[in-house]
């Protein structure tokens, strides 16, 4: 119930960081991990996971949950209430805690998956299109991103994201158990 309050307080004080009136529902965050579910149970490799915009971390506890020991998790998250939630909850050893403007975040290193959260479609186009572009920079070969829509906001208001959707779209999903229903798109790169 608290991360429910949280999100929705968030919601209605900052809609333009906040893209969510509540947190995703379990169907969502199913979908959302699905092709991680499969990797982390077919491989031994490590796998590198990075995560933008997880607001109160429903998608970030079952990223947790499928996590092994050689795995690495980074998360990103702009507003500062949510990045003090996640990082006392989910701060540790293979895992770290950004509190900055998925812009101004740098690895050293590329990511096997990247699940976003991001409002896309409440960002200015040009914000949207350097955002799309600094997603695909930090991702390796053969590499999953996976990302939702709400059902209202289905269509993909910028060319720079249709493009990208239009040639590594793997597949996409309608979660009807969703506080709004969304789309969940997963491309491979």
């Amino acid at each position: 119930m608290r991360r429910i309050l949280l999100n929705f307080v968030h919601f209605i004080k900052n809609f333009k960081h906040v893209g969510a009136v509540a947190p995703s529902s379990a169907s969502l965050v199913r979908e959302m991990v699905k092709p991680l579910k499969k990797r982390v149970k077919g491989s031994e490799t490590p796998i590198r996971i990075l995560e933008l915009g997880p607001g109160t971390g429903p998608v970030t506890r079952e990223i947790v949950e499928l996590m092994r020991p050689q795995d690495h998790f980074d998360i990103v998250e702009l507003d500062q209430k949510f990045y003090k939630h996640i990082k006392d909850e989910f701060a540790g050893a293979n895992i770290h805690v950004f509190g900055m403007n998925v812009m101004d975040f740098q690895s050293d290193q590329t990511y096997d998956f990247l699940i976003s959260s991001i409002p896309y479609d409440q960002l200015p186009q040009e914000l949207s299109t350097e955002l799309w572009q600094k997603q695909m920079d930090l991702l390796r070969p053969n590499s999953f991103l996976t990302y939702f829509k709400y059902y209202k906001f289905n269509f993909i208001r910028g060319q720079f994201e249709r493009a990208v959707v239009k040639k590594h779209c793997l597949h996409k999903s309608f979660v009807m158990m969703n506080v709004p229903p969304a789309f969940v798109y997963t491309l491979k790169f």
